[in-house]
């Protein structure tokens, strides 16, 4: 029972990431589908696929895969090295080996119909990965899987089952399910998750990224669990070494998904049921028939004719395999006995006991039932003479089961089996510890006869032992029992149990830390002391509710004596003749009564002498913890001679005689009393058999009646089976046609550039066509995916919404659409039929109309520019003739004030006549400019709006300095710069002018603020401009802002030409303008013009 197999020391392997093994046959395609579409895109995992495949024909598997995961798909090449986030698949007909980080493909050895290329995977895994391997079975029939899953689970790895319910074959799965302790039974869409959760909570990769390392917390921390496991089945697992136990933990602790020690001892305490789990976990075998087969092949050739050979006239050849786990080498070893003697016509009676700790291995074993793919491992002959086939497992015939006794037992803490030809402990001493091993070895020197054999495992050997044993075969670990006197020095005889646990708990069932610990503090010593003390002190023993001896004081050779055969210290079978049936009764009467039974002068039999004796059996009610202990004194009668008259004597002799026969009475009464009961008991389990027996008849007419059922469902099998064939016959000839069109319609659609998707009625993508990459952000994988979900590079909202209106209404759509790339196409958007008329979809399809837009766009610009060139030639008309004419009029005002000046006033106005020139050369500067870029493409520039304002009004005071002109400039301290055109100097100066020159008041005042202003989450600086002249009629306000005024429309004398070029400036600027009246609903009283400028901060950013 080769429970791991890793070395003790620092563990590493040869791989930097978990490998994930994958078997699985009929019916598992969609399966597959389902479980790497829920499988993340960069799970750092390896995974090797092996699938039943014809091996006739090249498996298409890689392909439809790919379809569905985002990982690499390829088939496994001879000598590949493994790599993470691919999906590697076994080719048809090979076996798959993997070895120091390569696939190595193998010829099938096994004829068509044995061969298991997925166990034949699994153990490689196991092998190579040892507890990092994880296995997966999904759908499939038969029993491949079963055997390799065994094999993974045993060196610790994970294993894991499609839960059967869900898979369309259940074969594969329910045949793991009966044969291994699968770790998780999930659905498919869970498998991912799990498998991720473990990998990361359990196999972790260590700093250097070389290899990948066990947890090792746990092994600092495990003496809180090593105190939990104490009492009932836990520990019988503690003489285990630490690193053992650790690993088998932290698997548990990774299952149930617990990450922290603490909380996992809290969750052991809280819960019995994975205290189970554990116990089982670390017992599980790696076994198989004939493991190792060689070393067995040497048992055969080399040790049974020994055995056989020294055997005497009557004797039987007795045989104990430990750690018998469900049963393979027990059965392997009865095998070779059997057809050894049956080969040599010998006829001598084989037993072999098997032992095990765990029972639900032993209950598998007992049933004598494997799954099929044995056959691997069994030589045929065995097969044919001693299994028989029952569906799809073998089971050994009876003649083979009766040579074996299957028992729960634990060869540590058990009293051991003795007079042994031959005792097989394969596997099982390297993961115990070393002070343990040395005692076992002493406990089969013990139990073997003078002349036994003793069976190890490869890795095994008798160590500081080899006094004890010589060495027939080195290589077979096999060695022979020396011949020793009974009294060896440091020998130590095999009871008590060979684990120092203080004292065992009375009661297995006990459960929690705080029972557990009164059960430790018990004395028993000082208790037999405290009773005895005060009255006397014969020889006695402490029993349990089971009758179990649980502490003995004094010699009680003289009473009790161990049973022949397996050892037991159950005081009724160690009661020497003429006790055993008073001890049975006084037992039984003082637990009914709960009060003291004494029985006197009981003659026994000891050492061929009688004595006489008084048996006393005691309640024990000085006890903490609510348990049934019985005390059971032998007090014998002694009598001095010496002290005796022969009057004294006479009398003596006459009581005594009266006693026996009082004895002899008692005796009978109780023999009498003791055989009705059994008769009794007789008579009631004889009904009972006559009823089971007259059930079984039932039985046998109905299995009767089953069987004959079976043999006709079969012959109409056979006939379906036959069908099927043709069937399937038509259905390749159908998949032949179907390739063949499916390769014309990919060729269709790869040549094809008109970009096309078809979809199905939920709106997933069924097929695509390459050009549709263009408009789609699609990949190969997407094939299966919403359409919903897929981002569109169209500049178009409503295309799901219109695909459904198309599904529904049966009518074609047809639209332009543009993409963000500035291409164009034009969509169609048609109802998918098929053959019979009926609709299982839409498909889409795009024409690039990109030139032709281009062309139209082209057309329309034209169109465009020719309207723009005739509004821009007024415009320019307009601006020139209304600036021109401000100019003049200004230049005429400064030489009337020539007029009757002196000399300084006359050089200052012919100064203010240069710089009015100077103003219309670069008037047409500006517009030359303007004549020539486009105003998105005007320069504008960061300006200080409060220098600049002052600058303006400076120039205004200047060409009007006769007129009575007050300006009022009210701003914020702060600086304040805008973003504005360089042509804003003429614009500020038009509004001035106008206030003036279309202004009869006296004074003539403007008014001049600039405050912030916000609109939709811009910042600007709003200019208001007010004056108190004529105004602007409401019916020219929107004229002058859409600058669309006639000239010859122009009443204000060019003030609304003047207003129409200021708007265009501003427009330029990024700003805004408008025009309202001074005072609400009166034009006439002045006029408000107001700008907003963006503020220069606003547009850096």
């Amino acid at each position: 029972m080769d429970r791991e197999t890793q070395n003790e020391g620092e563990e590493q392997t040869l791989y930097s990431f978990p490998i994930v093994g994958i078997g699985c046959s009929a019916g598992c395609l969609d399966v597959l589908k389902t479980f790497f579409k829920n499988l993340s895109p960069d799970p750092d995992l390896s995974f090797i696929l092996v699938m039943h495949l014809d091996p006739t024909r090249e498996t298409e598997l890689n392909n439809i895969l790919e379809k569905f995961t985002d990982l690499e798909v390829k088939i496994i090449q001879d000598r590949e090295k493994i790599a993470k986030n691919v999906i590697f698949i076994r080719p048809p007909n090979k076996n798959v080996v993997l070895k120091e980080g390569r696939f190595y493909l193998e010829e099938y050895k096994e004829p068509r119909g044995q061969r298991l290329p997925i166990d034949f995977l699994f153990g490689s895994l196991a092998d190579q990965l040892e507890d990092k391997s994880i296995g997966i079975v999904l759908s499939g029939t038969g029993t491949d899987g079963t055997l390799g899953l065994r094999k993974i689970k045993g060196h610790g790895g994970i294993a894991i089952v499609q839960d059967p319910s869900e898979a369309k074959y259940s074969g594969m799965p329910n045949s793991a399910l009966s044969h291994v302790e699968v770790d998780y039974v999930l659905s498919v869409k869970e498998m991912a998750k799990e498998i991720l959760r473990y990998v990361q909570n359990y196999i972790k990769p260590s700093p250097d990224g070389r290899y990948i390392s066990l947890p090792t917390k746990v092994v600092d921390n495990i003496d809180e669990i090593i105190e939990l496991l104490r009492g009932g089945d836990g520990e019988k697992i503690l003489a285990y070494k630490k690193t053992t136990l650790s690993r088998r933990i932290s698997k548990r602790m990774a299952v149930k998904n617990i990450n922290n020690f603490e909380k996992y001892a809290t969750f052991l305490e809280e819960h019995p049921s994975e205290r189970t789990k554990l116990f089982e976990e670390v017992l599980i075998g790696v076994t198989e028939f004939f493991r190792d087969k060689e070393t067995f092949m040497k048992l055969k050739d080399e040790v049974i004719p020994e055995i056989i050979k020294g055997q005497k006239e009557g004797d039987s050849i007795r045989v104990w395999v430990i750690g018998c786990s469900t049963g393979e080498e027990a059965y392997s070893i009865a095998l070779l006995f059997r057809d050894y003697l049956t080969e040599h016509k010998i006829k001598k009676k084989v037993v072999i006991f098997a032992s095990d700790a765990n029972r639900k291995a032993i209950k598998k074993a007992r049933s004598g039932e494997y799954p099929e793919n044995i056959s691997a491992h069994v030589p045929e002959k065995y097969i044919r003479k001693y299994f028989v086939q029952e569906d799809s497992t073998f089971k050994i015939k009876q003649s083979v089961r009766n040579m074996i006794v299957f028992a729960h037992h634990n060869a540590i803490t058990d009293p051991p089996f003795s007079e042994m030809d031959l005792i097989s402990c394969r596997n099982f001493l390297i993961y115990i510890k070393t002070e343990i091993q040395e005692k076992l070895l002493k406990i089969f020197h013990y139990s073997l006869k003078r002349e036994g054999f003793l069976f190890l495992g490869t890795a095994e050997t008798v160590g500081v032992n080899s006094n004890l044993f010589s060495e027939i075969n080195r290589k077979a670990k096999i060695f022979k029992k020396k011949r020793f006197s009974e009294d060896l020095p440091g020998y130590e005889r095999p009871f008590p149990p060979l684990i120092d646990y203080e004292m065992k708990p009375l009661k297995h069932q006990v459960e929690g830390r705080a029972k557990k610990k009164r059960l430790e503090e018990i004395n028993y010593g000082q208790l037999m002391n405290d009773i005895l003390l005060n009255e006397y002190s014969p020889s006695s023993v402490v029993i349990d509710s089971n009758n179990r001896i649980l502490y003995t004081h004094g010699r009680t050779g003289k009473f009790l004596e161990p049973s022949v055969g397996k050892a037991e210290l159950d005081i009724q079978r160690m009661a020497r003749q003429g006790l055993d049936l008073i001890i049975t009764s006084a037992i039984k009467k003082a637990r009914t009564i709960n009060k003291e039974i004494k029985f006197e002068n009981v003659r026994i039999e000891t050492n061929g002498d009688t004595i006489g004796i008084n048996l006393i059996v005691r309640p024990i009610k000085e006890t903490p913890i609510d348990e049934d202990l019985l005390l059971v004194i032998f007090q014998e009668n002694l009598v001095k001679l010496s002290d005796l008259t022969e009057n004294k004597i006479e009398k003596q002799i006459d009581n005594l005689a009266k006693q026996r026969i009082e004895q002899l009475q008692n005796e009978l009464k109780y023999t009498k009393s003791h055989l009705q009961s059994t008769v009794e008991e007789l008579e009631s389990t004889n009904e009972e058999l006559k009823a089971a027996n007259e059930e079984l008849q039932s039985s046998n007419e109905e299995l009767k009646s089953t069987n004959e059922e079976l043999q006709t469902s079969k012959e109409e099998l056979q006939s379906v089976n036959e069908e099927l064939m043709t069937v399937n016959n038509e259905l390749e000839t159908k998949v032949e046609e179907l390739t063949d069109l499916n390769n014309d319609l990919n060729n269709l659609i790869e040549s094809s550039e008109i970009a096309t998707i078809f979809l199905g009625e939920d709106l997933n993508i069924k097929r695509f066509t390459p050009s549709a990459k263009e408009i789609f952000s699609l990949i190969e994988n997407d094939i299966g995916r919403d359409f919903r979900d897929i981002t569109s590079k169209l500049r178009y909202e409503n295309l799901t919404d219109d695909i459904s209106k198309v599904q529904d209404d049966l009518q074609s759509i047809e639209k332009d659409v543009k993409t963000n790339s500035d291409k164009w196409y034009t969509m169609r958007i048609n109802p998918y039929r098929t053959e019979d008329n009926r609709i299982k979809g839409s498909v889409l399809t795009f024409f690039d109309i990109t030139e032709k837009k281009r062309a139209e766009e082209e057309l329309k610009d034209s169109e465009q520019k020719y309207k723009q060139a005739y509004q821009q030639a007024e415009f320019y008309q307009d601006l020139l003739t209304h600036d021109f004419n401000n100019l003049l009029q200004v230049i005429l005002l400064q030489i009337n004030q020539l007029e009757n000046e002196d000399i300084e006033k006359i050089n200052k106005n012919i100064l203010h006549i240069k710089d009015q020139i100077k103003r219309g050369k670069n008037l047409i500067g500006n517009i030359q400019r303007l004549a020539k870029v486009d105003e998105n493409r005007s320069k504008n520039s960061i300006i200080n709006l409060t220098d600049f304002t002052k600058e303006q009004i400076n120039e205004v005071k200047r060409a009007y300095n006769k007129d009575n002109v007050k300006i009022n400039f009210d701003y914020p301290k702060d600086t304040i710069e805008v973003i504005a055109s360089n042509f804003l100097d003429s614009a500020i100066q038009n509004l001035l002018n106008n206030s003036i020159l279309h202004n009869e008041r006296d004074p003539k005042k403007i008014y001049i603020r600039i405050g912030d202003y916000k609109e939709d989450d811009n910042d600007f600086y709003k200019i208001s401009i007010e004056d108190n002249g004529k105004g602007i009629p409401d019916n020219q306000k929107k004229q002058i802002r859409e600058g669309t005024i006639p000239r010859k429309n122009d009443t204000s004398g060019s003030m609304g030409i003047g207003l129409s070029i200021v708007n265009k400036v501003i427009q330029i600027s990024k700003g805004e303008m408008w025009i309202e009246n001074k005072v609400e609903a009166d034009y006439s009283q002045g006029t408000r013009v107001v700008i907003l400028l963006p503020k220069a901060k606003t547009e850096k950013n």
